[in-house]
């Protein structure tokens, strides 16, 4: 049986469809924070994965108000409208820099800004969700383009603007235009910049890509026993440099179970001995019953093998 799976991978031309770029053809996922003067970027490139919105998640929460600079062909669908539901809900700007391109699920991400500028040469595409097969063209998903046509609507674009946005089929792609965007109800600024530096270029600093071998960034989940309750946790995790971490811990109940919900923040760091250790940050506001907890533990490629203090061990897999 063919594995299918719903991507936004980002095509710059009309192509055949046996020369269609699924998402693993894209360049790997990066995010880094680069800081000029007053200015502060959340800087998104390459494939778009859950480990591109863990680590977005923990750079942005960790640098409020930063704005977001885009250069991506594309990737999953889902990771992307998080991002943008993230972008909207905190109000910051998107902005893709002179002559880079943001397509596709990127373009997406970009459209969730309350300011979006465009920068001299720059192109944003688009074109309809689309589930890819392996051996086989990829298929337009009715149910992709409803997720993407009500995202949308919730950012308050119109019916003329969604269908220009989803109109492509997947071996094309539509670049539009500053003046086409205005056209269409969206406003946009056009801002001359270069692409922000990544603080391990020329000057030094450290950053790692989303998902990287031997990185712990990313996104967790698994469940661990709390006394009598299941609990199912989801940890986004930034690594700041070779041994800071950073990371929004998200627990609830198992399907069918009774538990509180919430969330908090923790940093922590990784031993000289590979082991991972994360503690709440300050005091969480957390529900009645809920809990924070301390977690250390080691890490094997895409297993975390946990141990949660006051609870049982577990072990949590990293989203791909």
């Amino acid at each position: 049986m063919r594995k299918s799976r719903l991507i936004l991978a980002g095509l710059l031309v009309s192509l055949p469809p046996t020369t269609l770029l699924a998402q693993t053809a894209l360049p790997p996922g990066r995010v880094y924070v680069a800081r000029d003067g007053a200015t502060t970027s959340i800087v998104i490139l390459g494939r778009i994965s859950p480990e591109t919105e863990g680590a977005f998640t923990a750079a942005a929460a960790a640098n409020r108000g930063a704005r977001v600079v885009l250069n991506s062909g594309g990737g999953a669908l889902t990771p992307a409208l998080a991002i943008g539901r993230y972008i909207r809900e905190n109000r910051l700007q998107t902005y893709v820099p002179d002559s880079s391109g943001c397509f596709s699920a990127c373009s997406l991400m970009w459209l969730a800004g309350t300011e979006r500028h465009i920068g001299l040469g720059a192109r944003i595409g688009f074109h309809a969700a689309y589930i890819a097969q392996q051996g086989g063209p990829g298929q337009v998903s009715s149910a992709g383009n409803a997720v993407i046509g009500a995202y949308l609507s919730r950012l308050g674009y119109n019916d003329g603007a969604i269908r220009l946005f989803t109109a492509a089929p997947p071996n094309q792609i539509v670049v539009v235009k500053p003046q086409q965007f205005e056209q269409n109800g969206v406003a946009v600024r056009q801002t001359a910049g270069r692409m922000p530096a990544a603080p391990d270029g020329p000057g030094g600093g450290t950053t790692t890509a989303a998902g990287a071998p031997g990185s712990f960034a990313g996104i967790w989940v698994g469940q661990y026993q709390c006394g009598k309750e299941t609990v199912a946790a989801r940890m986004s995790v930034r690594e700041e440099n070779a041994s800071r971490l950073l990371a929004k811990f998200d627990f609830g109940p198992v399907q069918g179970a009774a538990a509180p919900r919430g969330s908090f923040r923790m940093q922590g760091s990784r031993q000289r001995n590979g082991t991972i250790q994360l503690a709440p940050e300050g005091t969480p506001s957390l529900p009645q019953g809920g809990r924070a907890v301390s977690v250390t533990g080691t890490v094997s490629g895409d297993s975390f093998a946990a141990q949660i203090a006051g609870c049982s061990p577990a072990t949590w897999r990293r989203l791909r």
